[in-house]
């Protein structure tokens, strides 16, 4: 009886076995049978959604048309019923303004374009705008600085006005100022004198960029040279300055800077190149000389690098050439003189320093 039992159990067992067998294939058909249609549903939706997406295009693309065909036949329509119509008398143009002889040149405008219009599927028609329209090109029809020599006769420079002097007497009539302009590369001093002075001195702004077209080139006085040129432009009659503006042009002028830690140990009276952050700002206070009865400005600042910190005076109308709010900003200075005053050391920043903030 046991032995049947046991026969029993076994067959039992091998019938569930088969069972199961019998089972999966049906069940794994079903399971490929589903995957298969949420593939041609997905494949469907697709193909519907692309087919959707490009019958909207296109009929966006007719409307565009049709309303360009309106246009033009309405434009065209009006331009003849004008040429049937008298002509009005012309109206007398405005009276140039006392701004007319600042001319102000821009490199984008002219590198702004739109190319041709092209065909896309389907037989509509768009237009492409270049990428020089968004990402301007810079006009390169521009001589370096540092290619110009006494035998350069017709040039035609672009710069930023880095200094510029205040306009001097000399003789019994005689006037004359002198700025230096920079590119990326190199610099150079130009000197205007007389009649020029007039035509020329309002352009030169400083940090104004404009370009110089022609001149004079000579050998700067070795008392007056800077240490990255040697030359000078002569401003004539022909000479033609005018203002400049491109976003991609900024030039910085150069210095021999020296770290702060070095500049405090140098003698009182040497003329210095330094750099650093603004940490700190006094503000601008007023005194009178006793000697000329002149009012006097001064201008404190505080500046830091790496090896230390120094103070900075700016003296009168050199206070005009920095903005209000400088703190953390970092000031660039060449030909700063120093001075020793009761064992302290600062920097004074006259005339004939140049200071930019950054």
């Amino acid at each position: 009886m046991a032995r049947q039992n046991k026969r029993s159990r076994y067959v039992m067992v091998s019938s569930d076995s088969d069972e199961s067998e019998n089972e999966n294939p049906r069940a794994r058909n079903r399971e490929n049978a589903h995957v298969e249609g949420a593939d041609n549903d997905r494949s469907n939706l697709n193909n519907t959604s692309a087919s959707d997406l490009l019958d909207e295009l296109n009929g966006l693309i007719r409307d565009v048309d049709e309303k360009r065909q309106q246009s033009s036949s309405s434009s065209s329509s009006s331009s003849s019923s004008s040429s049937s119509s008298p002509s009005p008398s012309p109206s007398p143009s405005p009276s140039p303004s006392s701004d007319s002889s600042v001319h102000v040149l821009n490199d984008e405008a002219e590198s702004a374009s739109t190319t041709p219009m092209r065909s896309v599927p389907g037989g509509t028609v768009s237009t492409q705008k270049t990428i020089e329209q968004y990402f301007p090109r810079e006009n390169s029809n521009f001589d370096e600085i540092d290619t110009l020599n006494e035998d350069s006769l017709r040039f035609r420079i672009r710069g930023k006005t880095i200094f510029r002097s205040p306009i001097r007497q000399f003789g019994t009539s005689g006037r004359v100022f002198d700025a230096i302009v920079c590119d990326r590369n190199a610099e150079i001093k130009v000197v205007v004198f007389n009649d020029d002075v007039d035509r020329t001195y309002h352009l030169m702004d400083l940090n104004q960029k404009v370009v110089i077209e022609n001149g004079q080139i000579k050998k700067t006085d070795e008392r007056y040279r800077t240490h990255y040129s040697i030359y000078e432009i002569r401003v004539a009659a022909t000479t033609r300055i005018e203002r400049y503006e491109s976003n991609g042009f900024n030039p910085l002028f150069k210095i021999m800077g020296k770290p702060i830690r070095d500049v405090q140990q140098l003698a009182h009276n040497a003329y210095v190149d330094v750099e650093g952050k603004i940490i700190l700002d006094r503000g601008t206070s007023t005194s009178t000389s006793e000697s000329t009865r002149t009012e006097i400005r001064r201008r404190s600042l505080k500046i830091e690098d790496e090896t230390g910190a120094i103070n900075i005076t700016v003296w009168n109308q050199k206070i005009d050439e920095i903005q209000e709010h400088v703190i953390n900003k970092t000031v660039r200075v060449r030909k700063g003189k120093l001075n020793h005053f009761n064992d302290s050391v600062s920097i004074n920043i006259s005339d004939s320093s140049i200071i930019e903030v950054v």
